[in-house]
């Protein structure tokens, strides 16, 4: 760190990060973007991959390279007593390195290393580079373990399929590593030098492997920024040009970026909005070009939108070595011109070349079956407070019958297919610990799934040979989303996805009383006042605080409760509507486009997918290639994870709530 004087960015750990930077060497924040399996093909929609491998053969292969790959991904776990959190890595030696992201580990600290078959190995951590995000742990026990082959970033071309496995959020034995889907967008690009890819992040990921089809690793995650669109990820050849400087236990400085000009100067941001210049290297092209100390530089010919100098890393990978930079010296604007050497261009890829260098639309490949598949998926709206509803659902017959999310259906139910007009439906059944509700309709199911299918072909079971599958999830009024299965099953305990009253409780005389009314909270809305003897909650009696904490543990947002409350001597019933937790937004993979479902835990076998669903795009089927009915999407749970409940808890519910089943 040069005189603390730093850039600051987000990382997926959640830290900040401090990077100084020097020369064209700048010490970039690290950024990575957020982005999912889908792109867009027409006017802002959102549609499936575009790769140059029939559906088939990408399922297979990507299958084949998981099985290849995801075994070295492990996660790690600080060892020392104020450790905390999980981030990943993955195994590249037999003598067992395990690289990881600078951000998130430190020379000299002791870590954990978890395998995927539960074995736990001890490591320390070696060098690190916080400009180019690099660092290696050694592992210090002895045994052996699975490992991987680093293989190349810089043959790496645009529309080239990758894959990640990481541990996101924390490390989980019972779900395992999750695996997520995508492809080259930049394999060089101006936000220091790093992989531009469509592999979705998000904290936990920090220095998990991003492989090619062939199970070699090819890349770091690293940060994100705010859209799921921006995924920036280590390459892996950083690794191997500093191999040396990383065995050894410290943190090394390093000049430039591979790949990006070397500027040769120091900067830091101005609160004005611009950037301060702090020094200039003598003969260096920002020297040549007149740049002083304390020059405010403004932006560039052409100005956009981002930090300068990712846009004159932009432009110059772009061809261009002429840049005239716009300052402020001593309140009088002034423009210097950067002359920069040539970019040298990266070698041609030697595998795979001709698989990847024409762009297929998979879109186009699975469009007829997910047009059939749209007829299964019916709409669903209703009323809950005045507040409308919408979500998808699944024909589970014939007759009428329709099972979608719970949570997500109140009264006045009406229903519609892609060609029909609302009708409207009653509530038969409800199974809250799975957040299902079974609809009766009088329009009869154009296309419904067959309930009778075995298990054993539709069912996403718990072994490893599901993961790496190819999902559809049919929308009926656009595109269908293309995902892939990144996880066995597992469960999710109930946790914040629950009602929010807004009190601290308190006991006084034995009695259960309401301490304090929070503002904003849905109490103070519904007219509770401290010192409010609580009676019972949704007719509950309540004789401790853990009574009244045990409950409301069960509820989601939204959800309409009584409670009596004793006030002056006289007893009050007040109908209340619950609000919804809310934890302080740190991090930027806090914000994305939809957000969370309301009820999004509690589930006790469910599986992950990467497709990026809106909420009121749960409720409806997973289909697999072949059109076999898997699930229902269940949840959306973070920017990169939507869950899947296996189609035989749908059947479950379904048999037991109707007496006789038909298609």
């Amino acid at each position: 760190m040069s005189n603390g004087k730093t850039l600051i960015g987000k990382t997926l750990s959640g830290k900040t990060s401090m990077i100084p930077f020097r020369h064209s060497s700048v010490r970039f924040p690290l950024h990575i973007l957020l982005v999912a399996f889908l792109i867009a093909i027409t006017g802002g929609t959102r549609s499936l991959l575009a790769i140059d491998l029939a559906p088939t053969e990408l399922e297979k292969r990507l299958q084949r390279a998981i099985e290849i790959g995801s075994p070295s991904a492990v996660a790690v776990t600080e060892t020392r007593e104020s450790g905390f959190g999980s981030f990943s890595g993955v195994i590249v030696s037999k003598e067992g390195h395990v690289l990881v992201a600078a951000h998130a580990a430190k020379p000299g600290s002791r870590y954990l290393i978890h395998l995927q078959d539960g074995r736990k190995f001890r490591a320390i951590g070696k060098g690190t580079n916080r400009k180019t995000d690099c660092a290696l742990l050694l592992i210090v026990e002895s045994g052996e373990w699975p490992y991987s082959e680093m293989g190349s970033s810089a043959s790496l071309q645009v529309g080239q399929p990758l894959f990640c496995v990481s541990h996101p959020g924390f490390h989980r034995q019972d779900r395992g590593p999750v695996v997520r889907f995508g492809k080259v967008i930049k394999p060089l690009s101006e936000r220091f030098g790093m992989i531009q890819s469509s592999v979705k992040m998000e904290p936990g990921d920090s220095g998990g492997p991003l492989f090619d089809l062939d199970g070699k690793v090819v890349g770091i995650r690293s940060q994100i920024q705010q859209s799921i669109q921006e995924n920036f990820d280590i390459p892996i050849d950083s690794f191997k040009t500093y191999w040396e400087q990383l065995q050894e236990e410290t943190e090394f400085k390093v000049d430039t970026i591979p790949g990006l000009p070397d500027l040769g100067l120091e900067l830091r941001r101005s609160r004005r909005g611009a950037t301060r210049v702090l020094s200039v290297v003598a003969n260096s092209p920002a020297d040549v070009a007149g740049l002083q100390e304390n020059d405010l530089i403004t932006g560039t010919e052409g100005s956009g939108r981002g930090y300068i100098l990712d846009r004159i890393a932009a432009r110059y990978l772009n061809g261009d070595c002429e840049i005239e930079v716009e300052v402020l010296r001593q309140e009088q604007p002034h423009t210097v011109r950067l002359i920069l050497p040539p970019r040298v261009a990266p070698p041609e890829s030697t595998s795979n070349a001709k698989e990847m260098q024409t762009i297929g639309d998979l879109t186009m490949d699975l469009q007829p079956l997910e047009a059939k598949l749209d007829d299964s998926t019916p709409v669903i709206r209703s009323k809950r407070f005045e507040e409308s509803l919408e979500v998808l659902g699944v024909c589970v017959d014939a007759q009428g019958w329709i099972v979608t999310k719970s949570s997500c259906v109140g009264e006045g139910v009406e229903i519609r297919f892609q060609n029909s007009g609302w009708k409207s439906a009653d509530v038969v059944a409800r199974d809250p610990s799975n957040d299902l509700v079974l609809l009766r309709s009088s329009i009869p199911s154009p296309n419904p799934i067959s309930l009778m299918t075995p298990p054993n072909k539709s069912e996403l079971n718990v072994t490893k040979g599901s993961i790496g599958r190819l999902l559809i999830s049919p929308r009926p009024d656009d595109f269908g989303v293309v995902s892939v299965c990144g996880s066995r099953t597992f469960s999710v305990p109930r946790g914040e996805g629950r009602g929010y009253l807004g009190v601290v409780l308190g006991m006084e005389n034995e009695r259960v009383i309401l301490k304090e009314i929070n503002e904003g909270g849905a109490a103070k809305k519904a007219g509770l006042k401290p010192n409010d003897i609580v009676l019972t909650l949704d007719g509950r009696s309540i004789e401790r605080v853990e009574d009244m904490h045990g409950y409301l543990k069960t509820t989601l947002p939204n959800d309409q409760v009584e409670i009596v409350i004793e006030r002056d001597g006289a007893n009050e019933t007040i109908s209340i509507k619950l609000g919804e937790v809310i934890k302080p937004q740190k991090h930027v993979a806090d914000f994305f486009d939809g957000g969370k479902s309301n009820r999004r835990d509690g589930f006790s076998r469910v599986f992950v997918h990467d497709a990026p669903l809106y909420p009121h795009e749960c409720g409806g089927p997973l289909f697999d290639l072949e059109g076999n009915w898997v699930g229902i999407n269940i949840a959306r749970i973070s920017r990169t994870q939507s869950l899947g409940l296996p189609a035989s808890i749908v059947q479950d519910f379904v048999k037991k709530s109707i007496p006789t089943t038909t298609n």
